[in-house]
């Protein structure tokens, strides 16, 4: 096995969340437990389409916030009711996975979710039928990486965050994310 950092999440995906699983649900050997897979972050506007000045503070925000490159979306049929064209930049995306996908569940689950005033839990609507997590962010300013420059990035509209697991069901889904404290609500 890899070595990853000493996050948070890593130490307790690793030592905690194996282990309690293992009581839970009754696994025959370590292979079959659910595992985070990867992070993906998204984002796309109609802002974007409108004002092309508003495209670099787009994309500065989710390299930022993802400390990595981001890959450009852009549209693949033309929507005459939307105003879009084929080829024309509709969001960025980028996927995280081991080391920088810890470090950022390890950053989300302490830093953002803390400061997210009515954050309550994540609905089990959220949660797909093949494990797979999706969050809402209406303001990305809550990252810590975009209040240094909070003038640049105060019209950046929100994001999805994709979190997938190897979970096959919806319960599995529900303890992996419970065993990194993201609380989820009925």
């Amino acid at each position: 096995m890899k070595s990853f950092s000493n996050s948070l999440t890593n130490y307790h995906t690793f030592s905690i969340i194996h282990q309690d699983l293992i009581l839970k649900k009754n696994y025959q050997n370590v292979n079959q437990l659910p595992k985070f897979k990867a992070v993906i972050l998204n984002t796309g506007t109609k802002v974007i389409l409108e004002d092309k000045k508003r495209l670099i503070p787009h994309l500065l925000a989710m390299e930022f916030i993802s400390a990595q490159k981001t890959k450009q979306i852009q549209a693949k049929i033309a929507v005459a009711s939307f105003y879009l064209q084929k080829g024309n930049w509709i969001g960025w995306k980028t996927t995280l996975r081991n080391y920088k996908m810890f470090e950022f569940l390890t950053i989300f689950v302490t830093k953002v979710l803390s400061s997210i005033e009515f954050f309550s839990g994540i609905s089990e609507s959220n949660i797909d039928s093949s494990g797979n997590i999706q969050i809402g962010i209406d303001n990305p300013l809550v990252f810590n990486e975009l209040d240094f420059h909070f003038e640049a990035f105060e019209h950046v509209q929100g994001m999805n965050i994709t979190i997938q697991t190897t979970a096959k069901t919806r319960e599995e889904s529900k303890l992996l994310i419970s065993g990194i404290q993201i609380p989820t609500i009925n």
